[in-house]
């Protein structure tokens, strides 16, 4: 009896042992986390810790469309400290099954190393679609007439509709592991070593942030944006300039930046850049979509870092490099902003010495050509030159729409009296954009700053208005429709005189125009043909004349003679840039 009671006992014993180490074997998985209840257009985030290396499972429902390779709907886990994505829906799934038109359920798994992770899950819609690009993936005429009848199907929408309110609730997302782990809650950190750091910027936005760098320095680059297959440009998008010549010393482009993943617009660069010791400006500028306030579409891989951040690559460089303002550093001198449409804007301004002049100007090149209808210039008004114009070639893109342009660099301009034009077309301007305005909207129009320390407010003098050099002689300006006027005027020894005249001409026939004769001999000695004009701004028939005579001793008369239409009195095409002097004037040399 005993020998079968400790048998009894013995087995039992063995029997426990097993079920321990069953159970210990078959450990149920621990839910690392469990994405639900979406809301359209949504993004969530959670992050997790592995403590051990171990095999994680996904098990998700996705939304993807049943003629395309893409979800527009799906989760996705990155490396939360080098970025890196390491595992998503969107092509690493061991088992896929398309339970409707709509939903696609996800099956995978993968093997993590210790770290910590970050998972994302992205609601949106199926209109990303035809929005986005998406490759779609056929395999008969069938499929052909079923997807143009789906596009094209007055339903289409209801469809949409129907998803947003019946297939949200079955979106899911959800990953297990044996392995030890924690969980965090993940946000955005500013890298220890950035010198310049623009995260998560909004719609419409234009950050710049300044830095000086004392001596070269290795700068680690990291920045995500969105690119514009339609305009073949960055509309979310970085670029540094050096502060001191404003050229660009690195830009996001299509051929430096890869995939981010997510809609194929977004893309993004990791790098290394050198830059010499100066002074710079970071910028970032958005347009007004697809942001980490609203994405339009899928949005990349690493959500928390659109932007841009700059770091240096070795720690201890970090005290070579100061905080640069652009605006204490410059000297405005005069402004022609926020220009609206059908404008024509101008300031005077005298520089007492030679000096470098920045100019910021934005622009709208015409659609036919690479001519601008918005524009900015400034007339040397000694000589009545234009000594730097905006044009095709000097101009670069503005962001928003394809036809913003801008200038932004330094020139050089010698001791004198300067006058500041901007001048814009009908549409398209400050306050009435009919397309896509630039970064910086508010600069719309022309800004110029004395560049240099030695340049101060002492250095110039804003002025209304410049009167003609030298001792005026005849002054027959001003004037309206059918004048026919003349002025005499004494010569007492051979002088040098300068004419300036601004009339009418087209087809190479002035309809408004001046000349002068010896009142003695009643020979002409000077007129304003077509030939001696040009062009005078606004509308090409407005021409411009200038010449430098020597006159000899005696008496002279200046006549100028206008037709019914077309002068100061009311100009019926786009004015001159000096409406004023619609006429002639005659000057000492």
């Amino acid at each position: 009896m005993g020998k079968v009671i400790i048998i009894g006992i013995l087995m039992t014993i063995a029997i426990c042992m097993i079920f321990l180490l069953t159970a210990t074997a078959v450990k149920a998985s621990d839910v690392i986390l469990d994405i639900k209840d979406m809301k359209m257009d949504y993004i969530a985030v959670e992050g997790f810790e592995m403590l051990e290396r171990g095999e994680v499972t996904i098990s998700g429902i996705g939304g993807k469309y049943e003629y395309t390779s893409k979800y527009f709907a799906y989760g996705w886990i990155i490396d939360a400290d080098n970025r890196e994505l390491v595992w998503t829906m969107q092509g690493d799934c061991d088992d896929e099954d398309q339970m409707s038109d709509y939903l696609i359920e996800c099956e995978g798994s993968i093997r993590l190393a210790p770290g910590r992770y970050e998972a994302y899950y992205f609601s949106g819609s199926p209109n990303y679609y035809f929005s986005s690009g998406y490759d779609i993936d056929i395999d008969d005429l069938g499929e052909v007439i079923s997807l143009i009848g789906d596009i094209f199907s007055k339903d289409s929408k209801k469809r949409d509709t129907k998803f947003e309110k019946e297939d949200l609730e079955e979106l899911m997302f959800t990953i297990t592991t044996d392995a030890d782990f924690r969980t965090y809650t993940p946000e955005f950190h500013e890298t220890e070593n950035a010198i310049v750091s623009i995260n998560q910027p909004e719609a419409n936005e234009f950050i710049k942030q300044g830095f000086t760098l004392e001596r070269e320095l290795d700068l680690r680059v990291y920045a995500i944006g969105e690119y514009s297959d339609s305009y073949e440009v960055f509309v979310d998008g970085a670029w540094i300039i050096n502060a001191s010549t404003r050229e660009k010393v690195w830009t996001m482009d299509k051929w430096n930046t890869s995939r981010a993943g997510g809609a194929t617009k977004n893309r993004s660069i990791r790098d290394i850049i050198a830059l010499p010791p100066g002074n710079y400006i970071a910028y970032y500028a958005t347009d007004d979509s697809h942001d980490a306030d609203e994405w339009n579409s899928p949005p990349p891989a690493d959500p928390l870092n659109y932007g841009m951040v700059l770091s240096v690559v070795n720690e201890g460089d970090k005290r070579f490099v100061s905080n640069y303002d652009d605006m204490h550093n410059e000297v405005e001198i005069t402004r022609l902003v926020r220009v609206r449409d059908d404008s024509f804007e101008k300031a005077g301004f005298t520089l007492k010495e030679d000096a470098k002049i920045h100019i910021f100007a934005l622009g709208e090149r015409s659609y036919s050509d690479d001519e601008l209808v918005d524009y900015g210039w400034i007339t040397d008004m000694e000589t009545m030159d234009r000594v730097w114009q905006m044009d095709g070639d000097n101009t670069g893109y503005a962001g928003g729409a394809a036809k913003n342009c801008q200038f932004d660099g330094v020139v050089e301009l010698k001791a004198g009296n300067y006058m500041l034009y901007y001048r814009t077309d009908d549409s398209h301007a400050y306050g009435d954009w009919n397309t896509a305005a630039p970064f910086d909207k508010r600069s719309w129009g022309i800004s110029i700053f004395g560049v240099g320390n030695d340049f101060s407010e002492d250095d110039f003098e804003l002025v209304d208005q410049f009167q003609p050099g030298g001792k005026v002689l005849v002054d027959l300006t001003g004037l309206g429709n059918y004048e026919e006027i003349s002025r005499s005027f004494m010569i007492e020894k051979n002088t040098r005189v300068r004419v300036m005249a601004l009339g009418e001409g087209k087809s190479r026939v002035m309809y408004d125009y001046g000349w002068i004769e010896n009142k003695r001999t009643g020979e002409v000695v000077w007129e304003m043909t077509y030939r001696k004009t040009r062009h005078a701004g606004g509308a090409s028939k407005n021409r411009f004349a200038v010449a430098n005579l020597t006159l000899e001793k005696g008496e002279y008369t200046a006549f100028f003679l206008t037709d019914d239409s077309h002068s100061l009195e009311r100009f019926n095409a786009s004015p001159p840039d000096e409406p004023e002097r619609w006429g002639l004037i005659v000057t000492l040399k």
